[in-house]
């Protein structure tokens, strides 16, 4: 019962973080609401850092949705 209250509480807080909130911290400490739109979605970091750092945040969102739909 204790593994299955870690597990849900962990998946909770990884699900919590914006995707491009994640990336941005370990691409340098960049926060993508401060740049461009102020919208933390691909477009925007497609359009402010690039195509890479738009292509990490796009498969950590698909990361994300994929393994809460198949559960």
């Amino acid at each position: 019962m204790i593994e299955l209250g870690l597990k849900v509480t962990l998946a909770y807080l990884v699900g919590s973080v914006l995707g491009s909130l994640f990336v941005g911290f370990f691409y340098g400490g960049v926060d993508i609401r401060k740049a461009g739109s102020g919208n933390a979605g691909g477009t925007n970091a497609l359009r402010t850092q690039g195509f890479w750092f738009a292509a990490a945040t796009v498969v950590k969102h698909h990361n994300e949705e994929g393994h809460a739909k198949s559960k």
